[in-house]
This record gives C-alpha cells, structure tokens and sequence, in this order.
C-alpha cells in the first residue's frame, strides 16, 4: 500500500506488507486485509492510519470491507461456522447465507449497502443486492450473471454500477 499526495510526484510506502486495501475512510484511516489465504482470498481486517504505523486487527476471516460514510463503522463480507454474513458494523448480522457475498459498498448517504450476492459458495455468478441497516434488501438486479464484479454507487446515491457478463467473455459496467 503507497500514499501520493498531490502536488508530490512520487509515492511513499506506508510499510504495509501484503496487505489488500480495502477502503479510506474521511478521517484518514485505511481498512486493509492481511494475511489473504491465497487460495479464497479471506484475511484479517485492520485498520491503519493513511500515514502509515502499526495495523490494528480487527476481524478475522473477512473478503470484503468498506467505511461508512462518517467514517464511524465498517460493513464487512465475514465467514463464520460455516456461513458468509454480511455485518454493519462488525458483529451485527444483516444477511447471511451458505453461498458468499462480496464487492460491498456503503452509500453515501449511510442508510444503504450495495452487496454481490452469489448464491453458490466459491462461484462468481450471482445478482447486486442492496440492503438497508436492518437487513431488509430493498433492491435487487433483475437478472441474474455468470460473472459479475465490484459495485460502486454514483454520487447522488441513485444507482449502482457494476461490472458484469452473461457470455463470460465481455464485461461491461452496469
């Protein structure tokens, strides 16, 4: 992990190693993965000041992580006996299931998360869920994809992007 800061050609190393960004919150702090098992990708969260210092753990068994907007709480992808939730903050399950979930996203405005949600465990076919502070998935793709990536929301909060592909060959945003 680099910090750049504008007007400052180079990049300086925050000392970091083999750890996965994740997110940034407004403050200044990074929510970073360590120690990913090659094979699923699943770490420990940590949080880190973008200044760079000592990782402080959070959770284990985490793919996905991303600050709210306050920067006051983290939603996280976590597995546990058995199981991928979705936690908002840490420890307080929204959605659950024996598949996984990834590419999470809260909105700007902190009411909403935008989810991955494959309904077979190890697979990346699956639709976009989002998901109000309850649990509740207020919203779901109509269509279901053979592979489908990230999500990001657009500024206004009004839509989801994402990547995916119904043929496995072109991916589009969506």
């Amino acid at each position: 992990v680099f910090e750049t800061r504008i007007g400052f050609p180079t990049s300086r190393a925050l000392g970091l190693h083999e750890a996965h960004l994740l997110s940034a919150s407004k403050d200044g702090r990074l929510a970073v993965l360590l120690g990913q098992d090659a094979g699923t990708r699943w770490g420990t969260l940590a949080e880190v000041p973008a200044s760079g210092g000592a990782p402080r753990r959070i959770l284990d068994e985490v793919l996905f992580a991303d600050w709210s907007p306050d920067g006051m709480s983290l939603a996280v992808v976590h597995r546990t006996a058995g199981k991928v939730r979705l936690e908002w903050p840490p420890g307080r399950v929204l959605r659950e299931t024996a598949g996984s979930m990834g590419g999470i996203r809260v909105s700007r405005g902190g009411n909403l998360v935008a989810v991955v949600d494959n309904p077979s465990f190890g697979d990346t076919r699956g639709s976009v869920a989002i998901v109000d502070r309850t649990g509740r998935v207020v919203c779901r793709t109509t269509d279901e994809w053979n592979d489908l990536g990230g999500v990001a929301w657009t500024p206004d909060d009004r839509e989801v992007w994402f990547a995916a592909t119904k043929d496995r060959v072109t991916t589009e945003i969506r």
